[in-house]
C-alpha cells in the first residue's frame, strides 16, 4: 500500500497519459486513491481535494463542502 503523498507517474501505475499521481485522502470520507495531479511550480497538487462519490454527494446537496467538513468528520 502507497503512503500518503506519494507521487508516481501514470506508466508506473499502468494507466494513460503522461500525468503524474499523488496518494491522497479524501477530505470528507477519509477514503485513500491515486489522484490525478496540476503540476505548479511549488508542488504537485491533486486536481480535486474529494473523491468522486464524495463530489456527487456535495453537488447534490448544494453547498460548499470546504465550509462543513469539520461538521462533518465529527458526525461520522
Amino acid at each position: 500500500m502507497p503512503e500518503l503523498g506519494e507521487i508516481r507517474h501514470s506508466k508506473d501505475l499502468n494507466l494513460p497519459g503522461n500525468y503524474y499521481w499523488k496518494w491522497w485522502e479524501c477530505e470528507l470520507c477519509g477514503k485513500q486513491e491515486w489522484k490525478r495531479t496540476i503540476l505548479s511550480p511549488k508542488s504537485l497538487r491533486p486536481e480535486t481535494k474529494i473523491c468522486k462519490p464524495c463530489n456527487i454527494a456535495v453537488q447534490k446537496r448544494g453547498f460548499n463542502y470546504s465550509v462543513h467538513i469539520v461538521g462533518y468528520r465529527q458526525r461520522r
